[in-house]
């Protein structure tokens, strides 16, 4: 016998534009939510509702991060806006108080951060922004959105970044007599104070630094635009240009990058590691400040552009998961039910491999941080569950759990982050309680909580006490299909639904030391993976052959495969074209690192030819 190794697993992600039999052995010819990291094809990690009940059904959320270090979510609806404090987990309406809006589902919004100072933009209303209260110098949840000061009152734009100490506003819309649209103007604010807003925006006063500046160029309009290190780069619909600060009397600086790559909508453009990440009309892109290069030739860009729906593109949007070193490009398939977008394509930016995943019907997705409810935050595992919910703030007498046989007759247990001590306990319940012990705040506690005997991490003295925090950066999942927010990169299911993910490659020649070509037929044994799986769980693994690259495949299999009780998949298949497909569908996750291909005819199990 004799095995031929494919190693590295995910080293070469997805590539769907090339015939699978022109590829090299270690590139997967499909896939769906799966991911390429450190080597290995790892199943998507699901995504579970998160903030409770949103308030409004989310067209787009922002993250801001105070200068107290405290944590919020913005989630901006077609007519109302919420801000969720990621400590106190609750929600509050900050819709300006002057009646509520008017976006649509078309248009949405985009968001940016000035001096600490949050400002949302929708192209219907005035600008809004979310003001810091001069005493504290934070913003407070008791705050409501108010036009941006001294913008003209009946302009609009398409999108308003934050530059430097500017706001800079693209594609202007003049209200004032008709509708006049200025769709490649660009108009910057005077220099903002820190924590407060820009003063004005009169181009015209000579003792200011405010102006404006047309694009005229080229004909698209101004979609969206971006800080690229210290240049603003403006993105088109069939250009992009660079602005530079360069003081009195011009203020900005416009130079053209490029006369023919633009952007697919406002939001499809995303800074990483000193670049720019652009979903394009036609492709994606790289931006460096210097040139622009395609990241899709011979690789995606034909499949993606084929199941995208063109009547949705500008639904479309990019978001980077930093944690995970990912660029997300999202997008309406064919195949939505609801005209949002279901669909991404992942690229890893550190291995540069591609990969497909699904999504909950968004409309944005926003990184941030919040509350990992399910993380341990003890020293010690959970020893029993709440078998009642705690909706007091207040002590009380008794606390309902599902065993009290491992607990201390006497003590302190933690719930979520709060430590409550009791003085005695009975079968499923605890007595004498007092709340909020050793400097913890009171919370309330949903049924089926973990009850855990001791103190928490954030307790412990020591140089834990201060470092530790029950929040990480995620994705946040913005869709008002559900009206839900969801965390993703959490469990193994999508919401409550259990996920498929599957890879595959076909096209295979299998060439051994002795049979080098793809004209002989060749005889498959048995498949070794080199793959983890969780919860003692199973995946599906598909042998298929050809006889030749025109004919039809012919799949063997489901052939289950747990890697705590097997290190092989049996399976008789002749071909002269091999191929095999890995799939799950159940609440598990998996991994794979290789494969090992067993041939009936190499010599010895145990000699490997690549």
């Amino acid at each position: 016998m004799g095995l031929v190794a494919l190693e590295n697993a995910g080293q070469q992600g997805i590539i769907r534009d090339i015939q699978p039999w022109q590829l090299p052995p270690g590139v997967w010819s499909d896939g769906n939510n799966v991911r390429m990291e450190h080597g290995s094809v790892q199943k998507c990690k699901g995504y579970s509702s998160v903030m409770e009940t949103c308030p409004v059904a989310p067209y787009h959320v922002a993250y801001l991060k105070d200068a107290a270090n405290s944590k919020y979510w913005i989630a901006c609806g077609l007519t109302a806006v919420h801000v969720y404090d990621v400590a106190a987990k609750t929600w509050s309406d900050i819709t300006r108080t002057s009646g509520a809006y008017a976006a649509t589902a078309g248009e949405g919004w985009t968001s940016t951060v000035i001096g600490g100072v949050v400002v949302l933009n929708n192209f219907i209303d005035a600008p809004q922004f979310w003001s810091i209260t001069a005493s504290t110098g934070l913003p407070s949840t008791s705050t409501t959105l108010a036009d941006l000061t001294a913008w003209v009152a009946t302009d609009r734009c398409k999108s308003m970044r934050s530059f430097r100490s500017f706001l800079v506003a693209m594609n202007i819309e003049d209200k004032s007599s008709g509708t006049l649209r200025q769709a490649r103007l660009i108009k910057w604010s005077t220099e903002a104070a820190i924590q407060l807003v820009p003063s004005s925006w009169d181009e015209a006063d000579a003792a200011l630094d405010a102006g404006e500046y047309e694009l005229a160029d080229t004909k698209g309009a101004i979609l969206d635009g971006l800080p690229l290190r210290d240049t603003f780069m403006i993105y088109k619909e069939d250009a992009v240009y660079s602005m530079t600060y360069v003081g009195t009397p011009f203020i900005f600086g416009f130079r053209q990058l490029s006369p023919s790559v633009g952007l697919l909508s406002k939001n499809c453009v995303a800074e990483f590691d000193g670049g720019h990440f652009l979903f394009g009309n036609g492709d994606l892109y790289l931006n460096d400040g210097q040139r622009i290069t395609s990241l899709l030739p011979h690789k995606m860009r034909d499949h993606v552009f084929s199941i995208i729906d063109g009547e949705f593109l500008d639904k479309s949007f990019v978001v980077a998961d930093y944690g995970k070193t990912e660029m997300l490009a999202c997008f309406v398939s064919a195949d939505s039910t609801n005209n949002q977008c279901d669909k991404a394509l992942i690229w890893n930016w550190v291995s540069n491999t591609f990969s497909i995943r699904d999504l909950p019907q968004l409309a944005h997705i926003g990184y941030g941080s919040v509350r990992n409810e399910a993380a341990l935050t003890t020293w010690a595992a959970p020893t029993t569950t709440l078998s009642a919910a705690i909706t007091s703030l207040t002590s009380f007498a008794d606390i309902s759990v599902t065993s009290s046989a491992s607990l201390l007759s006497s003590g302190t247990v933690t719930i979520d982050s709060e430590q409550i001590s009791y003085t005695s306990k009975s079968v499923g319940t605890l007595s004498g309680i007092t709340r909020s012990v050793n400097g913890t705040s009171p919370d309330t506690h949903l049924l089926g909580a973990d009850v855990i005997n001791g103190a928490t991490w954030s307790t412990v003295t020591g140089p834990w006490a201060t470092s530790w925090e029950n929040v990480e950066n995620v994705l946040l999942f913005a869709s008002p299909t559900n009206t839900k927010l969801f965390r993703d990169n959490v469990g193994n299911q999508e919401d409550t639904a259990n996920m498929t993910s599957f890879v595959e490659r076909t096209g295979l020649t299998l060439t051994s030391a002795s049979q080098p070509d793809q004209t002989t037929v060749k005889r498959i044994k048995a498949v070794w993976p080199k793959m983890t799986v969780t919860n003692s769980d199973s995946v599906n693994f598909y042998v298929s052959t050809q006889m030749s690259t025109e004919d039809g495949i012919s799949w063997k299999g489901p052939f289950e495969f747990n890697p705590d009780t097997q290190s092989k998949v049996s399976v008789r298949a002749a071909g002269k074209l091999y191929g095999i497909k890995i799939e799950s569908t159940t609440d598990t996750d998996w991994r794979l690192d290789g494969l090992e291909f067993e041939l009936d005819d190499a010599g010895r199990r145990g000699s490997r030819n690549y």
